[in-house]
């Protein structure tokens, strides 16, 4: 396996390098980096429903069952148009949905831990974990587009760290060969 690793060490520096530069945009220029992924998002969506959309299409002339297939691929191209072209809207509901989970499911603990709270250990830190989950939910519903700038901005610092410790990583397994 160390064989394998040394031989590929320039996977990791390549991999390393990419990290790095996604780091470094997401912290330099977080709003443009968040619209760009989900742009991206979007177009992969909408090619995999038009890929889906000619298959259903194929499978109809030769007269095998074509309707989940086009019914998938059709909202395949119906939400990849929407996440393409309304990309701002896309943002905003998607992180909106996440905040109500998010406060959802630390009201669900809240509950949960004011039902079991004698038989829980550690009980400061399962508070600590319901305040987050609540504090998160409501951060995102009160302002979605700070949320969704702080995620970007929190994937760039650890792609950077990542990308760091590739090329290290790398860079050791080319000495190691």
């Amino acid at each position: 396996m160390k064989t394998f690793f040394a031989n590929n060490w320039w996977s990791f520096i390549f991999n390393g390098v990419i990290a790095i530069i996604y780091g470094l945009l997401a912290l330099l220029i977080p709003k443009e980096v968040l619209e760009l992924m989900l742009k991206y998002t979007g177009l992969l969506i909408l090619l995999a429903g038009a890929v889906l959309f000619v298959i259903a299409i194929a499978r109809f002339r030769s007269k095998q069952p074509y309707g989940s297939m086009l019914t998938i691929g059709v909202i395949l191209l119906i939400a990849g148009s929407i996440i393409t072209f309304k990309t701002t809207a896309t943002i905003q509901v998607i992180v909106v949905v996440l905040g109500v989970w998010a406060l959802l499911t630390g009201l669900f603990q809240l509950v949960t831990f004011l039902s079991f709270r004698e038989s829980i250990p550690n009980k400061w830190l399962v508070i600590i974990n319901i305040l987050i989950t609540i504090g998160f939910g409501l951060i995102m519903l009160y302002n979605p587009f700070a949320a969704a700038r702080i995620f970007i901005i929190f994937s760039g610092m650890l792609a950077l760290v990542t990308g760091v410790l590739y090329v290290w990583y790398g860079f050791k397994m080319k000495k190691m060969k």
